[in-house]
């Protein structure tokens, strides 16, 4: 181990301390920045082949030396400082997409309409990320209660960086049928498109330049693979056409718009063992159903350094089938 002296980065005194340790696959270089008033925290800077930079050779130890940024830079979350909110985010996709907003640092709301026994449970996981988490009951059909949502989140957290409209419900309907449920369809329409819109209205007063908007739309917003769901597949074509037209609006205030746009995921309300799970498998390029973290890891825009994504849809490699209820 090398100990450096005491020096001053940025206005801090820290020390640090350079451990190389022989692995399989190399050297592993680890560093201590030790801040005088934030103690210590080890950090992986590299992998390298053994051999190289070498101040100490031993049987099972080589010991390097390498400058390090203090911890302040090296060790602070993307999202640290932020504040995310998620609506429909008490279970599966939503539930994925909070988990990975609060690891990446972020302060996290999550709301729920039915599901307060699973919103709070999922409060009290985030807050054990060692950020602030919060869960807020509303009706994403009513652009009132939208918007008392969003107003409640700023007056709780102070601010508001991030939203991710996830809330959204599933219906089926033929065209024709008798035994379609009208008011089920008008319900979708009134959540999974006016809630978005809700949504969006109400963030965009607090978003300042580099606040992002996400949407979890639907493959279905691409194409329509068999009867039944031209309801909800119209709903998944409108939220990508506002993301298109937000985009241009917003892009010139640095706030970016996107939809990720996932096909079949395991969720309770689809799940890979249902009755139409060996259909919507078929369907997809893998063969297999998506899971919740990976949609997260797709809608993890927030974290991207780069700010030039205006609008993204990429195609998933589920594309062949309805999402799951996230209300």
């Amino acid at each position: 181990m090398v100990n450096f002296p005491p020096r001053r980065v940025a206005g801090v005194e820290s020390q640090c301390l350079v451990l190389g340790v022989d692995t399989p696959g190399g050297v592993a270089l680890l560093a201590m920045e030790r801040p005088v008033e934030n103690g210590a925290r080890v950090v992986l800077i590299s992998l390298r082949p053994a051999g190289r930079e070498s101040l100490l050779a031993g049987p099972r130890l080589t010991v390097h030396a390498r400058h390090v940024r203090p911890r302040e830079q090296v060790m602070a979350k993307k999202l640290a400082g932020k504040v995310a909110l998620v609506t429909g985010g008490s279970r599966g996709i939503g539930a994925a997409i909070a988990q990975h907003l609060a690891r990446d640092g972020a302060d996290v709301a999550i709301s729920y309409s039915a599901s307060a026994d699973r919103a709070e449970a999922l409060v009290k996981e985030l807050g054990g990320q060692g950020v602030r988490a919060a869960a807020f009951k509303a009706d994403q059909a009513d652009p009132a209660a939208v918007q008392g949502l969003v107003d409640a989140v700023v007056k709780r957290f102070g601010r508001l960086d991030v939203l991710v409209n996830n809330a959204g419900v599933f219906t089926m309907g033929q065209l024709g049928d008798p035994a379609t449920d009208l008011a089920a369809l008008q319900r979708e329409q009134a959540i999974n498109v006016g809630g978005v819109v809700a949504a969006v209205r109400a963030a965009v007063k607090h978003l300042g330049e580099g606040g992002r908007i996400i949407t979890i739309g639907s493959g279905l917003g691409t194409r329509v693979p068999f009867q039944g769901i031209a309801g909800y597949a119209a709903t998944k074509f409108a939220v990508a056409g506002y993301t298109k037209g937000w985009a241009r609006d917003l892009g010139p205030k640095g706030i970016t718009v996107n939809v990720v746009q996932p096909g079949p995921i395991n969720t309770e309300m689809n799940p890979d063992s249902g009755d139409f799970a060996a259909v919507q498998k078929a369907a997809t390029a893998l063969g297999r159903y998506g899971r919740p973290e990976e949609v997260a890891a797709a809608g993890r825009l927030p974290g991207e350094s780069g700010g030039v994504v205006h609008h993204r849809c990429p195609r998933s490699t589920w594309t062949a089938a309805s999402t799951p209820d996230r209300e």
